[in-house]
């Protein structure tokens, strides 16, 4: 187990890269199940859906900057690991 002080600057930004595409998957699945009955609800994670994917290309756009075209597939192992918030801080647990 590393932790998450141990990541490089480029597998920080990695993994920030995959949490922020997680985030707007998990939004537009909330937004899809509101939608019928709840309308209003689901334009609200409809647009947290669009901030984290705004937050996604500033970050890719980061990335590029310091480390050149991204490698989709350095970022994908890269986000294999899996961040866990513990009561000594983040951790990071291979997957």
């Amino acid at each position: 187990m590393r932790s998450f002080e141990s990541l490089t600057e480029r597998e920080t930004l990695a993994l920030a890269i995959s949490l922020e595409e997680e985030d707007a998957r998990i939004y537009e699945d909330f937004a899809e199940g509101l939608k019928e009955n709840y309308p209003a609800q689901a334009r609200q994670f409809a647009q947290l859906r669009r901030d984290e994917d705004s937050h996604r290309h500033r970050l890719l756009d980061l990335y590029r900057q310091r480390f050149g075209e991204h490698s989709r597939s350095f970022v994908a192992k890269t986000c294999g690991a899996l961040c866990v918030a513990g009561q000594s801080g983040w951790s990071v647990h291979s997957g």
